[in-house]
């Protein structure tokens, strides 16, 4: 349901606007149209007629405009309008939130591309992924117990060691069995209103909301919001968090030791050798000696070292030596100025004596 006295508050300031004189029309009309659009779908009004704010005129909204009406809807007291598509659900996807000014969130739907995934038997991030399904399967016990049926996971472990694979394959199962992710890429503050919004609607569909580099998000956006969704009690039934960082140490222990925020940290490492082995037979068909040099050659190899490794020597056509020192190089050492701080000074040292000489 549309709030009446904002869409009032829209026509009725346009009209204003659109009475200013000509000299100022060409210059705000656009603003007009923007501010429309951004405020709600661009399907929506064309005009409104208040006969004690504008003398019953009528002012025509986005002149030039195509329209795609599809239905009416009801604004209350007796006022109806025309509006675009409506969906009695959200689609199954991974949706990030943004707030207009209108205070009525937007759902903005996003393509999340990756790399082919593989099944690790056996490993840490097979052993989260049955738990997740474990969760999901349970919702009748908590209920029965009368607690909330949430869970939150935080992920730990070094760059590259599989953790946003891990948070994609998780996000790719609960969109298969219809269920929406929440991905905050900016104020948690968003994903709260968003949350509670949308649940009005649809209050028992299955959510998954992902916080990745949450020490970033905190940095940016504070604890205090990170906090208040975590501990949100209105809106967070049938939601799994999953968050992961590469610093845990950074994160306070308001975190990190407070069951029903993050009920479990787990660490998700470096490859191990049957991942490694694994992961070059299947993305190889390898076997035997040559699988074995690959397997041995990336010990201490992230899976995107790994992928690096297989990109270098197998679609670039690298010398597999070579490809392995300078993706070992990359891991083991950090660039810095350092290395041209002396020439530069040095530099600077030979143009001031010419300077001088000069």
């Amino acid at each position: 349901m549309i709030n009446k006295d904002w869409y009032k508050t829209i026509v009725i300031e346009a009209n204003k606007l659109a009475r200013a004189g000509k000299s100022r029309r060409k210059s705000k009309m656009k603003d007009i149209e923007t501010f429309g659009t951004e405020l709600e779908p661009s399907n929506f009004i064309t005009s409104y007629s208040d006969p004690e704010t504008v003398g019953g005129e009528e002012q025509q909204l986005n002149k030039n405009t195509n329209y795609d009406f599809h239905q009416f809807t009801d604004l209350g007291s007796g006022i109806f309008t025309m509006c675009g598509r409506t969906l009695a659900k959200l689609p199954a996807g991974v949706y990030t939130v943004a707030i207009p000014q209108s205070g009525i969130p937007h759902y903005i739907n996003k393509d999340i591309k990756s790399d082919e995934w593989l099944e690790f038997k056996d490993s840490a991030i097979q052993k989260v992924l049955n738990e997740i399904d474990k969760f999901w399967a349970s919702q009748d016990k908590f209920k029965k117990y009368g607690v909330l049926h949430r869970r939150g996971y935080l992920l730990y472990g070094p760059p590259g060691s599989g953790k946003t694979v891990l948070i994609k394959q998780i996000m790719a199962k609960i969109i298969s069995n219809d269920g929406l992710v929440f991905f905050c890429n900016s104020s948690p503050s968003l994903v709260v209103k968003g949350i509670e919004f949308y649940r009005k609607l649809e209050p028992n569909r299955p959510i998954v909301v992902v916080l990745e580099d949450i020490d970033a998000i905190i940095r940016y956006h504070g604890e205090e919001q990170i906090l208040a969704y975590l501990d949100g009690e209105d809106s967070s039934d049938n939601i799994f968090t999953i968050a992961s960082t590469n610093y845990p140490e950074k994160l306070d222990k308001r975190i990190v030791q407070r069951p029903r925020r993050f009920d479990k940290i787990t660490k998700i490492g470096l490859p191990d050798e049957n991942m490694r082995k694994y992961y070059f037979s299947k993305k190889l068909g390898l076997e035997d000696d040559e699988l074995d040099k690959w397997v041995k050659a990336t010990k201490n190899f992230s899976f995107a070292a790994m992928t690096e490794m297989l990109i270098s020597v197998k679609c670039l056509d690298m010398d597999f030596e070579e490809a392995r020192a300078r993706i070992d190089g990359m891991l083991n050492s950090l660039p810095d100025s350092k290395e041209y701080e002396k020439d530069l000074k040095e530099a600077c040292g030979q143009t001031c004596v010419l300077g001088f000489i000069n």
